[in-house]
């Protein structure tokens, strides 16, 4: 509890990436989801070092 206002503040960044998945899909924008799909593996291998 004495994290809690960063834990609601990561929960509702990935509440909003699964929401752009999920409109990407709904709206077979294979561009989109592809874009958001780069730009998530882009950030992971800045994390790691990559």
């Amino acid at each position: 509890m004495e994290n809690k206002d960063n834990l609601i503040y990561e929960l509702d960044t990935i509440i909003n990436y699964l929401g752009e998945y999920k409109k990407a899909l709904e709206t077979d924008d294979s561009k989109f989801l592809h874009d958001i799909l780069h730009d998530g593996k882009v950030a992971k291998e800045e994390v790691d070092g990559i």
